[in-house]
């Protein structure tokens, strides 16, 4: 019996040499994440909601981000299975990746053969697993590839309402996720045969009710806590404040509707080119690689609607992308249309402000690390002169303040339950010190906005009493209701480096 198993792993091992070798290029690859400090805002954030998740604070009306709801929860789920560190995060979205991969792959054998599954395996797991696309950060597009890849293949498999669940799983990741349910879709109308109009109908109708349902349960879970209308205004309407951000030219959002102009000018080509042979033939002749071009112009779309050009956007569109290197490269008649995107998108890339990340030191800073020939300050501060100066003062906060005379400390500076704000966009902070934010926006820019925004804060912060206040040099902006609590219940006691802190008064002090 353990003979036959053996055989069958030995066998299955011989006949995916590459694939396992490519899964294992992406695990090195990807190792030197698992070190990493807690350097990047997004990280931060989404491990500090997480946090307050975990300790039962209500997302979006309690403890505040704007995106769909899945990568908060993931962050939740991740700190307290693996331990309240970044490395659980960062653990997570290793051993996501590979299964990610290896649906990627089986998709691209679906869609097309196994050569070119392969040599956009290579390609994509590149993308995915070095910084250049920030690939070594945890953020939802990367997330997304499992579940949208997935739900290609099922739908392909003609399994609609399974597929709809995943693509309604990538949604929950982040709202572009719609591109993908939406690029499939597409896909369904024009490759429409002879005879099977209803049931392409019918298919359409399994596909969307199957995206909508997981949703229907979160806003229903959300109806249910009170928080439905914060989630909806966070999730929608934010969101689309959130894309005015450099699309604004005539009116808000101008540059979104120009930007729309090659997607409709390839969709009106396919539909066009479809209704034609169809009124022929009686079917359309929308292919796989045809898909390939629809799919890659909707979630490059995906990639610019934010408006602001970071890198990782670009991942959304990864995998279509890796498809149409791997599509060039062995089969012919795809070249020159294969060809012609790649310069395409080539071009789009810098001219629409994206500049791929370039740190050299990466990896070499890794090994000097592990090989104890720096310390963790000095590693730390290899992503950022900021870094460091995060880990001292939460130190600072966690710190002793009063020793005896055998050097053992008398009085902890805080204890558990006791709050902090942060007058600053270092959120990193929060959960480093493992001190609870005083108020449920966590960054000053989610304050900045509005002045109902700052009034809440301003409550919030008098209602909780944080034991400390940060106030970070030069200060983010204008926040006269924090400097009125200041002035009137709180110490100044340290300066660290770019942060001046304050301590609640004693005579305040629960």
């Amino acid at each position: 019996m353990i003979g036959k198993f053996l055989l069958k792993i030995e066998s299955l091992v011989s006949a995916n040499k590459v694939i396992l070798i490519v899964l294992l290029g992406a695990f090195l690859l990807r190792l030197p994440s698992l070190f990493e400090p807690l350097w990047y805002i997004d990280e931060a954030i989404y491990v500090v909601v997480g946090q307050e998740i975990n300790r039962g604070s209500l997302l979006y009306s309690q403890i505040f981000d704007h995106k769909t709801p899945g990568i908060y929860y993931l962050a939740a789920w991740s700190t307290k299975l693996l331990g309240h560190t970044i490395w659980s995060f960062k653990f997570l979205l290793l051993t996501w990746m590979l299964p990610s991969l290896i649906a990627f792959y089986v998709l691209g054998k679906k869609l097309f053969d196994k050569k070119i599954a392969i040599a956009s395996l290579v390609v994509l797991a590149i993308l995915t697993s070095t910084i250049p696309l920030e690939g070594n950060l945890v953020n939802s597009e990367l997330l997304m590839i499992l579940p949208s890849s997935l739900g290609i293949l099922l739908g392909l498999n003609k399994r609609y309402f399974a597929a709809g669940l995943l693509f309604s799983a990538s949604f929950l990741l982040k709202f572009t996720g719609i591109f993908d349910f939406g690029a499939f879709f597409v896909f369904l109308i024009l490759s429409v045969r002879a005879g099977e109009i209803l049931s392409t109908v019918k298919n359409l109708f399994r596909l969307s009710l199957g995206w909508f349902v997981p949703i229907l349960v979160v806003s229903l879970y959300f109806l249910i806590e009170g928080g439905f209308a914060t989630y909806v205004n966070s999730v929608l309407f934010y969101n689309v404040s959130y894309t005015s951000y450099g699309n604004s030219f005539l009116f808000s959002n101008s540059l979104l509707v120009f930007k729309l102009l090659p997607v409709f000018t390839i969709l009106g080509f396919f539909a066009l080119r479809e209704f034609i042979n169809f009124r022929k033939t009686g079917s359309t002749h929308f292919s796989n690689f045809d898909f390939l071009i629809v799919w890659l112009s909707f979630t490059f779309y995906a990639a610019v609607v934010g408006g602001r050009p970071y890198e990782h956007y670009l991942i959304q569109a990864a995998p279509a992308f890796s498809f149409l290197v791997g599509a060039i490269l062995f089969n012919k008649s795809f070249l020159r249309v294969g060809l012609s995107a790649i310069v395409i998108v080539s071009i789009l890339v810098p001219v629409l402000g994206f500049r791929p990340h370039i740190n050299l030191g990466y990896y070499t800073n890794f090994f000097k690390f592990i090989g104890g020939r720096t310390n963790f300050e000095e590693y730390a501060a290899g992503f950022g002169q900021q870094i460091p100066v995060n880990y001292a003062v939460s130190s600072y906060l966690n710190g002793c303040a009063v020793y005896s005379l055998g050097d053992s400390c008398v009085n902890q500076r805080t204890q558990v339950g006791d709050s902090l704000y942060i007058f600053g966009n270092e959120p990193a902070i929060y959960f480093l010190s493992g001190l609870q934010p005083a108020s449920k926006y966590i960054t000053f820019f989610h304050v900045a906005g509005t002045e109902t925004s700052r009034k809440e804060t301003g409550f919030a912060i008098a209602k909780n009493e944080p034991k400390f206040i940060l106030v970070q040099k030069p200060k983010p902006g204008d926040f006269p209701e924090l400097e009125k609590i200041i002035n009137s219940d709180y110490n100044l006691v340290a300066y660290y480096e770019n942060f001046v802190i304050y301590q609640l008064k004693e005579s305040i002090q629960r």
